[in-house]
């Protein structure tokens, strides 16, 4: 197959799924994976969770890279104390578990509710 072929394929399927998918290509879906950015993940109230186009280019960039690196890059978060890929360093995201994912999005955005009790009332019944 011709080469220019092979990386278009690749480009338009990562970065179609990470932009227009909401980070989740086939694998991450099995696998219950989200991928979101740091800006969401450090203040949720002003970023959204969403990459944007660029993001989505850059990370599909970084898994490119690490393809041709042999696989040798793949082995880079087991290196890194954070455990950043490459694909993450380069387009500022992270992946997080969908309970993770959830889990942190219910307690940032939790709302909280005023619970008024008439106690005359209570006492007349």
């Amino acid at each position: 197959m011709d080469p220019l072929i092979t990386l278009s394929i690749f480009f338009g399927y990562f970065t179609f799924c990470f932009y227009a998918l909401g980070g989740k290509t086939l694998g991450k879906k099995l696998m219950k994976l989200t991928v979101i950015t740091n800006d969401y993940f450090h203040e949720p109230d002003k970023f959204d969770f969403k990459m944007s186009l660029k993001q989505a280019l850059l990370r599909t960039t970084g898994y490119l890279a690490s393809y041709l690196s042999l696989g040798i890059l793949f082995a880079l978060p087991f290196m890194r104390k954070d455990n950043k890929s490459l694909s993450e360093i380069f387009s500022k995201t992270m992946v997080l578990t969908d309970v993770e994912f959830y889990n942190h999005f219910i307690l940032t955005n939790k709302t909280e509710e005023v619970l008024q009790v008439d106690v005359e009332e209570i006492r007349a019944a």
